[in-house]
């Protein structure tokens, strides 16, 4: 019988990034001094090698990054890749960019044990793709222009 899936809540998911915040940025939770780094964040912090290289995206779908785990303990934990096919976009936009480091950044706070990454056991590796999707349903058309220009001027002007 297969195991039950689990899923965290919406208040669990948020306070594992206002724990982000606390330890990382300035004015933690409460106040953080914007915009927050999100490259020395990624890169510095939590040592994630940033890299562009295409990803192939599943019909109707944009990818925009990966998150990897990486053995390479010395200088790197996980690699994060930037898909290459929407370099120029995201050039265009670089609040998409940020968002999406900081995407990748709570998948790692939230889905990986550094306990048993260190340890080497690695639950999935298992033979599985390496990359995996976490929407069930994808479309190009999820959120309209009007939507898209909204979050984008958000994520650039709201302090929140």
């Amino acid at each position: 019988m297969p195991k039950p899936l689990q899923y965290l809540k919406d208040a669990e998911i948020e306070e594992k990034a206002a724990q982000v915040l606390d330890q990382y940025v300035v004015g933690g939770r409460e106040k953080p001094i914007l915009p927050i780094d999100i490259d020395t964040l990624t890169e510095c912090e939590f040592r994630f090698k940033v890299v562009w290289h295409p990803i192939p995206d599943p019909p109707g779908c944009r990818t925009f990054a990966t998150l990897l785990p990486v053995l390479d303990r010395e200088s790197h934990v996980a690699e994060l890749t930037l898909n290459e096919t929407f370099r120029e976009f995201l050039s265009e936009h670089p609040e998409i960019e940020r968002l999406t480091r900081a995407h990748e950044l709570c998948h790692w706070s939230v889905h990986i044990d550094e306990g048993k990454l260190r340890s080497l056991w690695l639950p999935f590796d298992e033979g599985e793709p390496a990359i995996r999707y976490h929407r069930r349903h994808y479309t190009d058309g999820l959120l309209s222009e009007n939507q898209r220009n909204r979050l984008a001027r958000f994520a650039v002007h709201n302090e929140q």
